[in-house]
This record gives structure tokens, C-alpha cells and sequence, in this order.
């Protein structure tokens, strides 16, 4: 009788573990993370910019507005004219993140073959980026700025974003003359 009880006991622990499997909130690292871009095409810059040394990127810095809001949309293309101070990319919004935790991510820029400014060939670097969900969910921008001259480079340019080499959301510009 005691061991009925027990087995009866056993098996509900069991099934109410398997009901429950669903409610196990995303962690970093699962495949459960998803990415939408929301849009994309050429961006205008609309407060000034924090510029970084950052010897692993092709200008050797990075850039970003001094704002959140600081980049502000101007019109969906993929065709992106080469002009210097042009802003194109892509706003995209992660899903399925662990709630207030950092979540590792790489987004990757692969461009033409451009001598940097280092005097170096470059076509593309990776930079990491630790976004944190109070919801579990981000939306953030991957933008490029063509600063230089010598990034005036028509081609393709791939901008993607990626977590455990897994590609979230990418997208290919046609830089033109």
C-alpha cells in the first residue's frame, strides 16, 4: 500500500515537471533567441557622436550617438550611395533573452577589400556587444558610418548579428557609386 502511494506520489512529481517545462524563462545561450529587423536603409545622425579607439575596426574607431535616439531613420533601401557621412544599416529586436542579464552577441561587418587605416587590406571585423533585457526582449541599431575616404568602397556590405556563431539577423547593402 505505502509503496502505491508512493509510486502515485512519483509519477504526479513527474507529470507536473513536464507541464511546468513550458514556463523556464530563456537563457543565454539557447537557440530560443530570435531577432526581427524592424528596418532598414540609410539613417541620419542627429546629436553628436562619441568616437572610440578601436584598432580591430576598419577606420580604427568606433562610433556612436551621444544619445539613445541619436540616429534617427531616413528610407528603406538596400542600394546605399557612396557618399562620406552616410549612415545606413538596420534597426533590429531581439526576442527570448533572459530578463535583466547581459546576453553575448557579435555583430559582424563584412565589407570589399578596403586599406584601412592602418594601410592594412581589411573586409570586415566583429565586434561584441552584451545587450541587457528588462523584458527579455532589446531593439537596438547595427549602423555603419562612411567616415573615411578610403571606406568610400562600393560592394557589398553585410552588417549581421549573430550569438554562438548562430546568425540572428543580417542584412546586405549595395553600396554605389
Amino acid at each position: 500500500m505505502i509503496k502505491t502511494i508512493f509510486n502515485v506520489i512519483a509519477v504526479i512529481i513527474f507529470v507536473l515537471s513536464i507541464i511546468s517545462c513550458d514556463k523556464i524563462k530563456s537563457v543565454p545561450g539557447s537557440a530560443n533567441i530570435k531577432a526581427e529587423i524592424v528596418e532598414y536603409g540609410v539613417y541620419k545622425q542627429i546629436t553628436e557622436r562619441v568616437i572610440k579607439k578601436n584598432s580591430d575596426t576598419t577606420s580604427g574607431y568606433t562610433s556612436r550617438p551621444k544619445s539613445k535616439n541619436g540616429v534617427v531613420f531616413v528610407r528603406e533601401t538596400e542600394n546605399i550611395k557612396v557618399i562620406k557621412g552616410t549612415i545606413f544599416g538596420y534597426k533590429v529586436k531581439l526576442y527570448g533573452l533572459a530578463v535583466g542579464e547581459r546576453t553575448p552577441i557579435d555583430v559582424m561587418y563584412q565589407h570589399p577589400p578596403i586599406v584601412g587605416h592602418d594601410g592594412k587590406v581589411s573586409t570586415g571585423f566583429t565586434l561584441k556587444k552584451s545587450p541587457r533585457s528588462s523584458n527579455g526582449e532589446f531593439e537596438g541599431g547595427i549602423f555603419y558610418r562612411l567616415s573615411e575616404d578610403y571606406e568610400l568602397v562600393p560592394g557589398k556590405w553585410t552588417l549581421s548579428v549573430l550569438h554562438k556563431d548562430r546568425v540572428l539577423a543580417e542584412k546586405t547593402f549595395n553600396l554605389v557609386e
